[in-house]
Order: C-alpha cells, then structure tokens, then sequence
C-alpha cells in the first residue's frame, strides 16, 4: 500500500479500504442495478515523480480521493475527465471534495451539487455505555432477509447509494462481517468493513424504528468495537453524518473521537443527465 496515505490511515480509511480489496480480488458489491464497470485508479505525479494525488471509483459509485495540493486535484480533474465523464460525485476531505469539484465543473462543464457532510471517527478504546437488555451474535442465513430489508432503510435514511442489499448481506455473511444486537429478536446491526493496515472501519448502523431509544445501537457498536479491538486492531474508525446529532453524539459516548471532516458532491451534466 502506499505509505503516503498510509501516513494518515484513519483519513484515507475509505481510499485505503477500497483499493485493498480490489487488490485481494474483493471488489464493491454493486449498487441496484449497476452493471460490471470496471474499477477506476488514478494518481496524480509531481515533477520529481513523487504522489501528488490519488483516487478511486468503483461504478456506479462517486469518486473517492485524498487530500492534495490544489493544482494536483486539477491534474486529476483533467485526466479523469477524458475517461470517464459521466462521473456521477466526488467524496473526500473536505477542501479536497471542494477544489475537486470546481475544476470538474471547469473540465466538463458540469454542474457540482453539494451533498452530504461527514466526519471522520476514530476509536482506540471503548468506554463503556449503559447496560442494555440482549447479547451481540453474528447474523447467519436465516437473517438475510430482514437484514436485506434494513439496508434498504438505511439506504433511505442516509440518502447514500442503494446497494444490491442481499449481496451485500450475503458478502458480509460469507467475510463474517455482520453483528445483530439481539433482545426477543434481532433490534440493530451493524458490519465491518474496509480493512486497512492497522485499523478497520464500522458501518451500516441501523436500528428500525419501532426499536431506537433503548440504546440498542450503541450496545452494538460498542460490542463490534470492543471484538475488532481485541482480535488486533489498533483502531476503529466510522462515519457519521453532521446533520444527524444523534448518531455523532451516540458514537463519541463510547469513544470515538473526531479525525476530520468529509464532503461529497453530485455532478450534473448537460451530456450524462443528472446522477441520481
């Protein structure tokens, strides 16, 4: 891997993730719908031949890059713009995101819309939360369907891609990658995913509502931590977005702390219509 990025895992925990498993042969599972685009990589080299800028998209996806110098991003706006325009975002640290999508916009002509904002977490040690009714066990075969149903929801109610949601949950079956908090039935779950050197990130939290407010997701989370930390990692990192006051509330109880902000863009072309 490359130790630029690797010099700040935690930010580039998305970069990072993604290319380590294209590079084991694990690619994304496909959003609904998507076809079998191959993989995009590009990096950006300074005079000397050094790593200016790097990023990556897995179709349908948005792009996902890291922080680099203004004229680098540029670069990278160019070069992409030739093969692939139809690029539907662009995900990344938040000045980076930015200047991204302005020079896209310069390239192509498109419009940029701003989407969701995030931040970055990182956890080296769970504190505690209050005890919570139920136990954390792995979610198996006779879960796919509910589980299934409750990344569509999440889907919807994070407003991210819509995923191929019994692939996904057959995939994170298949890497024993899947938590459910159970009490008189499953009440939250929550995954794995994005393995980088020393860390790993937790993702799709979900809790249905019929279910929230009994600290279901935080005894979950906090579970998932805990294992994560102790088969090895140093650390977990997460996302959240900033307008859900609960979610970066829930997370920092437990002890995950801040790392960096992130933003993400829609492109709207005149050409390849409006992403969606």
């Amino acid at each position: 891997m490359c130790p630029a990025l690797e010099g700040a895992e935690v930010e580039n925990n998305l970069l990072l993730g993604i290319v380590g498993a294209l590079a084991v042969g694990r690619p994304a599972v496909p959003a609904a719908g998507a076809g079998a685009e191959r993989p995009l990589l590009a990096i950006v080299e300074d005079d000397a031949g050094a790593l200016a800028a790097v990023a990556v998209r897995t179709p349908p996806s948005k792009l996902v890059l890291a922080r680099a110098p203004d004229a680098a991003l540029a670069a990278l706006a160019r070069g992409i713009a030739v093969v692939d325009r139809a690029l539907p975002g662009v995900v990344g640290p938040v000045e980076a995101a930015a200047a991204f999508a302005t020079h896209w916009s310069e390239a192509t002509g498109a419009s940029a819309r701003a989407g969701m904002r995030q931040r970055v977490y990182r956890l080296d040690r769970v504190v505690e939360p209050a005890p919570v009714a139920g136990r954390l066990r792995a979610a198996g075969e006779g879960d796919v369907a509910r589980v299934a149903e409750w990344v569509d929801a999440f889907s919807r109610d994070t407003g991210v891609e819509r995923w191929n949601a019994e692939a996904l949950v057959r995939r994170k079956l298949e890497d024993r990658a899947l938590w459910l908090w159970e009490d008189r039935g499953p009440a939250s779950m929550a995954c794995t995913t994005g393995a980088t050197a020393r860390g790993i990130r937790v993702g799709l939290v979900y809790t249905p509502p019929e279910r929230r407010g009994r600290g279901y997701a935080s005894a979950c989370v906090a579970a998932v931590s805990r294992a994560q930390l102790a088969a090895g990692r140093r650390w977990c990192s997460l996302f959240t977005d900033l307008a859900n006051p609960t979610s970066n509330h829930i997370y920092q109880a437990i002890g995950y702390r801040p790392v960096c902000d992130f933003a993400d863009y829609w492109f709207e072309s005149q050409v390849a219509g409006s992403a969606q």
